[in-house]
């Protein structure tokens, strides 16, 4: 497999092609980025994992990721570790957190979307889905990533990342995987910021409680960064989560269940939906991120200009992405008929 084709002054700045860097390394974007920000950090050589057992592990979670998702894939795990990695460069968030906890942060952001089936939470709950079943309709998918990445080490000695570490940092990491991956559940979004943004303003830097609301906002941020990225990345994201949403939408209608919102390919108005989630629930978010670190007003200065250009329709190239997409994706003739 080829190695990460940028090299590490660009891995650590806001915005390279993602896109590029899976098609590069014939899908496997997990496992470049990955061993890239390992060896970036000392991960590996800190907690004695060898890389022929950590690229193993990072092969098993790049494969889970399903490829005939158009956004939870691989791709986007890769994307959201670069963006953790943005966030704790040039001793920004670093210079808050032990080497464990920079551990904790990149492998949560690798692996907080693998398996995913391309389907919400609520979806899976509303159909009775087995994984509804299994994690008592709390969290769903979260859970789900969370125990999956945790097997996958655990059941194979050749993948086992944790064989060297300590009982007490098994125990730290493994808690820090559940608390920031549990974080990526957005129906609890204002709730965990506001709970974020009073541990920060009330408990002492050096406290454990603080470091983690700093981690949770950056996997937070992390998570939703491609609306803070430049128009040409930000739609193409866009167009692939919103092609993703109408699968759904498609079920939906089959099935004789009420669209969820953002899901009916036939109504569904992108750009309005777009500047409505970016004002309202990103834009706080991080304008208050940027506030704790001043290196990240790039991000908030593309979210205002993409809302923007939302706003004023100078880019009206997300219908005809969603067609090109939606044949590459081999949609349903009912979405290629609504688009």
């Amino acid at each position: 497999m080829a190695a990460t084709p940028f090299p590490e002054e660009e891995i650590s700045s806001w915005g390279p092609d993602i896109f590029e860097v899976s098609r590069a390394t014939n899908g496997n974007a997990v496992v470049a980025v990955g061993m890239e920000l390992f060896k970036l950090h000392g991960i590996l050589r800190r907690f004695g994992i060898a890389d022929a057992c950590m690229r193993a592990y990072l092969q098993e979670i790049n494969d889970l990721y399903l490829c005939s998702n158009p956004y939870h894939n691989s791709i986007h795990g890769a994307d959201v570790a670069q963006n953790v990695n943005f966030f704790l460069s040039d001793q920004c968030l670093s210079q808050h957190l032990s080497k464990l906890e920079i551990f904790g942060l990149i492998l949560a952001a690798l692996v907080h979307d693998c398996g995913h089936p391309g389907y919400t939470n609520n979806f899976l709950v509303t159909t009775r889905h087995e994984l509804a079943i299994r994690y008592n309709d709390h969290s769903v998918l979260e859970n789900f990533h969370i125990a999956t990445a945790v097997q996958v080490a655990l059941l194979s000695e050749e993948r086992n990342i944790f064989q060297n570490l300590e009982e007490e940092e098994y125990r730290e990491l493994r808690a820090i995987l559940i608390e920031l991956v549990l974080a990526t559940d957005f129906s609890r979004h204002k709730e965990l910021v506001e709970s974020c943004q009073g541990t920060v303003a009330n408990a002492e830097p050096s406290s454990a409680e603080y470091r983690r609301a700093l981690m949770v906002l950056a996997l937070k941020c992390a998570d939703v960064s491609h609306t803070a990225k430049n128009m040409q990345m930000h739609v193409e994201w866009t167009a692939r989560v919103t092609l993703e949403f109408f699968f759904q939408g498609n079920r939906e209608r089959e099935q004789g269940l009420p669209f969820s919102f953002g899901m009916d390919a036939a109504s569904t108005n992108v750009r309005g939906s777009q500047v409505g989630f970016v004002e309202g629930m990103l834009l706080p978010l991080f304008e208050y991120w940027a506030g704790l670190f001043p290196k990240f007003q790039v991000c908030v200065d593309h979210l205002r200009d993409n809302v923007s250009q939302w706003r004023t329709g100078k880019y009206d190239g997300v219908t005809d992405l969603l067609r090109d997409l939606s044949k590459r994706e081999k949609a349903e003739t009912y979405l290629l008929h609504c688009l």
